[in-house]
């Protein structure tokens, strides 16, 4: 379950706490608010937290910062978030450093290697695309690339239905079909989808899209990790609502 940074993630920690919940994911690790909420959240229903640290070159001060939380807080898993640019394909991270294609992977690579070795729980690879960059060079290229790298890969599905609505119905099938012919791919972020200006982007504030469940049927595995978004402007309806919906696809069992 994602929670945003904000003055109610406490209130929304409380909620969640109330379900099934095996993790929670915070948009930012490093605020008083979220790092008291994430200790309220373990120390009262036994819920860990999901890390998600942003990719900033393997010598980073910043990305060693949130590594560095691992020992501080009850932490399940990390997720490894990094940017992809338009521009020859490159690769960059979230804050906007951007690197060439072949440094860059054996730089991830090295550092996950060097993580792995220290500490002992499951990294995902979760790539982030500006929209300009063409689905079919993320999806085929940049997916298959980081595939080799022999790490689980995190996508966000509101995106994808977003490149579906924006590029048109013609790459929703060869999109699909790219994401069901990978097996690196197994953990997937749900949210609805709004329309901003002229395209399409994924929405968190709002009930998960139908279209998503619906892809959801399609890609999820047996082994497959679902992460339920929501920010500041979820209502406790729209959280109930779809943790619920998770719920009975995962098969949980509700708290007594």
């Amino acid at each position: 379950m994602h929670i945003e940074d904000s003055g109610v993630a406490l209130d929304q920690g409380e909620l969640i706490g109330q379900f099934p919940i095996d993790s929670v994911i915070f948009s930012n690790m490093m605020s008083d608010r979220t790092m008291n909420a994430s200790k309220m959240i373990y120390s009262r229903f036994g819920i860990k937290t999901t890390l998600a640290v942003p990719y900033t070159g393997k010598d980073s001060k910043l990305l060693n910062d949130y590594v560095s939380l691992i020992t501080e807080l009850n932490i399940d898993q990390v997720i490894l978030k990094f940017g992809t640019w338009g521009i020859n394909h490159s690769f960059m991270d979230p804050g906007g450093f951007q690197h060439q294609d072949q440094n860059s992977i054996e730089d991830l690579q090295s550092w996950i290697s060097d993580f792995k070795k220290n500490h002992d729980i499951p990294i995902y690879l979760h790539p982030i695309r500006q929209l300009s960059l063409h689905p079919q060079s993320f999806y085929k290229k940049v997916i298959t690339e980081l595939s080799d790298l022999q790490v689980p890969l995190s996508i966000d599905l509101g995106l994808v239905l977003s490149d579906c609505k924006n590029w048109g119905p013609a790459y929703k099938n060869e999109v699909i079909a790219l994401l069901l012919s990978n097996p690196s791919i197994s953990m997937f972020w749900l949210s609805a989808v709004r329309k901003a200006g002229d395209a399409f982007i994924p929405c968190a504030c709002e009930s998960v899209d139908d279209q998503i469940w619906d892809m959801l049927d399609l890609l999820l595995g047996e082994e497959g990790s679902l992460i339920l978004m929501s920010d500041r402007l979820s209502s406790e309806v729209q959280i109930t609502s779809d943790v619920r919906k998770l719920m009975n696809v995962k098969g949980a069992v509700p708290k007594t």
